[in-house]
């Protein structure tokens, strides 16, 4: 059974972004159906801001150093959010919203909590003795042991890809609901292919439901999954083969000299 089974706007009347999108103001209910639901389209035709939205309705955490309802970038989806219309089979707040921008944000606020650990031990050092330091040490070690377990000891440490699919080894766990807005950013054409397997793997384990915006070729390529791409406003069902993303690469893999040529 889908987490989310489908997703409607109730009529609205606003002016201005982002009720003014093409693909929002003429936007027909969806049914969903395949665990794995990929969304693409230009750069501005509102699959990023519609993926936000739901991911504001559900009150999905995010791995920002902000809670999603203070995240002034989300400004827009939070306007959006109360037109949504979600039908669930099973609803469920679990998940993770997750922005390729959102990243080194996470990173900073993950090394700040460190750091507030190694000055709260050095307060409670210059305060206690005897067992109640010992019990103090012994819990903050778990708690800074529990983000190495998590999060590895320095992510700071790993390439900005490695760091990325280190964040999604570490939080695609559980069944839940994944909206994952351009999850390829920073990650080789190998790296992209450890995701997918990581994501089919949680599908198949959890029966967990992702939702992706992307325009990397090769995350389009997940098996089952379906495809919607906004072409001309709208935002319809397409095969893979008949994706731009799929045509553009493929003649440019098949005869580069002529399709730069052609530029």
């Amino acid at each position: 059974m889908l987490i989310v089974r489908s997703l409607a706007f109730k009529p609205f009347d606003q002016n201005g972004f982002p009720f003014s999108i093409p693909m929002l103001q003429g936007f027909e209910p969806m049914e969903f159906e395949t665990p794995i639901s990929i969304f693409i389209g230009e750069n501005g035709s509102g699959k990023s801001t519609l993926l936000e939205s739901m991911a504001y309705a559900i009150g999905l955490p995010t791995i920002s150093s902000q809670i999603i309802e203070s995240d002034g970038s989300l400004k827009a989806a939070k306007a959006l959010a109360p037109y949504l219309k979600l039908s669930w089979g099973v609803k469920s707040k679990r998940g993770l919203f997750f922005r390729a921008e959102d990243f080194l944000g996470f990173v900073r606020s993950i090394q700040d909590v460190r750091s507030a650990f190694d000055k709260d031990m050095q307060d409670w050092e210059a305060s206690l003795e005897g067992g109640g330091l010992d019990r103090v040490r012994a819990m903050v070690t778990k708690q800074k042991n529990a983000l190495v377990e998590k999060y590895g000891q320095d992510l700071n440490a790993y390439s900005h890809g490695e760091g990325f699919l280190k964040i999604f080894e570490s939080r695609l766990t559980q069944k839940g609901v994944y909206i994952l807005d351009e999850p390829e950013a920073s990650l080789s054409p190998l790296r992209q292919l450890s995701l997918i397997s990581l994501l089919m793997e949680l599908v198949k384990r959890e029966q967990a439901q992702i939702f992706i915006a992307t325009h990397s070729p090769i995350m389009m390529g997940i098996p089952g999954a379906t495809l919607y791409e906004v072409r001309d406003g709208k935002l319809q069902r397409v095969r893979y083969e008949d994706t731009e993303h799929y045509q553009i690469t493929k003649a440019f893999l098949e005869n580069r000299e002529a399709f730069l040529r052609h530029l």
